[in-house]
């Protein structure tokens, strides 16, 4: 089987390593969860094609062997997914670690320039009063280019509430 059609969903369910009739996930949610573990292992166990499985919730991985005649590791890989309750979390938006980085300096940026200037401006204001200035300034030196009109209306756009 190629590994583009296993599921993975970075940090919720990934599939690590397969062979014919014998799959290993990673789940982060089992580490240290005795309950889901049993509750796989229970459930796993009544299911005719599954001849072994072994649920490590230290290291938060699943082992599963079973008869790749029955069932394809698609479906095995749902039938966990479902079992451990894992849908709302694959669905969950997924915000990226430098967007997250780069809304933290934004906020310290801003909160910085609204302490200096004693509450007069923010990074919004000071953004849109760089393109007024610099669309202006562009404008003036050469009037034909859009450049200048365009750094102008973004200006004016961005102090209207444009930016959402």
């Amino acid at each position: 089987m190629e590994k583009n059609l296993l599921l993975n969903f970075y940090g919720v369910f990934e599939t690590l390593h397969y062979i014919k009739g014998r799959v290993r996930y990673k789940v982060p949610s089992l580490i240290g969860n005795l309950e889901q573990k049993n509750l796989l292992e229970e459930n796993f166990m009544q299911i005719p094609f599954v001849k072994k499985i072994s649920v490590n919730i230290l290291l938060g991985t699943i082992l599963i062997e079973f008869d790749e005649n029955t069932i394809d590791t698609q479906m095995l890989s749902i039938i966990v997914i479902n079992i451990l309750g894992l849908e709302k979390e694959i669905e969950k938006k997924k915000t990226g670690f430098m967007t997250r980085e780069l809304k933290r300096v934004i906020k310290i940026v801003n909160n910085s320039i609204y302490t200096k200037s004693k509450g007069v401006l923010d990074l919004k204001s000071v953004l849109a009063l760089t393109f007024i200035v610099g669309g202006y300034m562009r404008y003036k030196s050469n009037p034909i280019i859009p450049n200048g009109i365009n750094l102008l209306w973004w200006g004016f756009r961005y102090l209207e509430g444009g930016d959402k």
